[in-house]
C-alpha cells in the first residue's frame, strides 16, 4: 500500500492507495517545514499516521508546500519515516505534485491558485522553470490571500463605498481595528487574508468585488504564465486550487485574453496525485516516482 499527501499549510490531503484503487482518504491539519519543527509536524500528523489506522505503508509520496528546498524537505522525510515505519519516503514541492495531477505525462504550464499561489512550465517528468511566488506579502498574485487583503485594503479605504465597508465588518465580526490587528499578527495571516474571499463570494454581483477579482488574476498571468517561454504557452496551463475553481469564468477570460488556453481546472490535486500513482504501480509492478 502507498500513502501519498496533497500538504498545504490550511491542510493535508491524504489518499491511501492499493491495487492502484484508492482505499481511503482522510485529511489532517496543516503543516509547512519552512514554518514549523520537525517536532511540531509530528505532533499533528502522529495520530493520523499510526500504522493501526493506516494499515502497513511501503512508500509515501508527499507533495507539499514548503518542499521545494533541500532541508525542509529532508525535515519531512524524517518525520514521515518515523511516523509510517515506510521502507520509502519521496518529498517534493506542492508544485510537482499539482504537476502531476493536472498533466499526467503531459507537458504544459500549471497554475495553482489557493490560500497562495505558484506556478509551472512541466515538460511532462520535470519542473523546468518556476518562477517565485514570494509568498503573500511579496507576491502570490491573484491567491486567496492576495484577493483578500486587496478587498481588505479596497473596502477599509472606502474606495467601494460605506454599504459594503458596512457588510464587510459585519461578515467579519470584526471592527476594522481588530482586522488590522489580525493581519499584522504573527500567525495565520495568509490564512485569515484568504477567509475573506468568502465575503467576496457573497457578494459577487458587486461590480467592485468583480473588479478586484478580476485584476488580480490578470496580475497573475501576466506576472507568471506570461512571462515562460512560448514553446510552453503554446501548450497552455492545467490549473488546480480552490481560487480557480470558484472564479474558473473570470480565470479562463484572462487567460483568453492574453492568448493562454485553459487546459482544465481542478479543485482537489489529490485525486489526480492518486490516479498517477495508482496507474504507474499498475502498470510496472513497481512504483515509478
Amino acid at each position: 500500500m502507498i500513502l501519498i499527501a496533497d500538504g498545504g499549510s490550511t491542510k493535508v490531503e491524504w489518499a491511501l492507495v492499493e491495487g492502484g484503487q484508492v482505499v481511503k482518504t482522510f485529511e489532517t491539519e496543516g503543516v509547512n517545514p519552512i514554518q514549523q519543527s520537525g517536532e511540531e509536524i509530528a505532533e499533528t500528523l502522529r495520530e493520523a499516521l499510526n500504522p493501526e489506522k493506516t494499515g502497513a505503508v511501503e512508500a509515501v509520496y508527499y507533495y507539499g508546500a514548503g518542499c521545494k528546498y533541500e532541508e525542509p524537505r529532508r525535515t519531512m522525510e524524517d518525520v514521515l519515516r518515523t511516523l509510517t515505519g515506510a521502507g520509502k519516503i519521496i518529498v517534493e514541492s506542492d508544485m510537482k505534485g499539482a504537476a502531476i495531477a493536472a498533466l499526467g505525462d503531459r507537458r504544459g504550464m500549471v497554475g495553482i491558485l489557493g490560500t497562495g499561489a505558484n506556478s509551472c512550465c512541466y515538460d511532462g517528468v520535470v519542473i523546468r522553470e518556476n518562477i517565485s511566488p514570494l509568498g503573500y506579502i511579496l507576491g502570490d498574485e491573484g491567491s486567496g490571500a492576495d484577493i483578500g487583503k486587496t478587498v481588505l485594503k479596497c473596502v477599509l479605504r472606502g474606495y467601494c463605498g460605506e454599504e459594503m465597508k458596512t457588510k464587510l465588518i459585519r461578515y467579519m465580526r470584526m471592527s476594522e481595528g481588530d482586522i488590522i490587528k489580525k493581519v499584522y499578527s504573527k500567525e495565520g495571516t495568509g490564512a485569515f487574508l484568504a477567509s475573506v474571499v468568502g465575503f467576496v463570494k457573497e457578494n459577487r454581483e458587486s461590480k467592485y468585488m468583480e473588479l478586484i477579482v478580476k485584476s488580480r488574476l490578470k496580475e497573475y498571468v501576466g506576472s507568471t504564465l506570461g512571462c515562460y517561454p512560448e514553446e510552453y504557452k503554446r501548450c497552455g496551463v492545467a490549473f488546480v486550487g480552490g481560487i480557480a475553481t470558484e472564479f474558473e469564468k473570470e480565470l479562463r477570460e484572462v487567460c483568453e485574453g492574453g492568448g493562454i488556453k485553459v487546459i482544465k481546472v481542478i479543485k482537489r490535486p489529490i485525486e489526480g496525485m492518486a490516479e498517477y500513482h495508482g496507474q504507474k504501480k499498475e502498470a510496472n509492478g513497481v512504483h515509478i516516482s
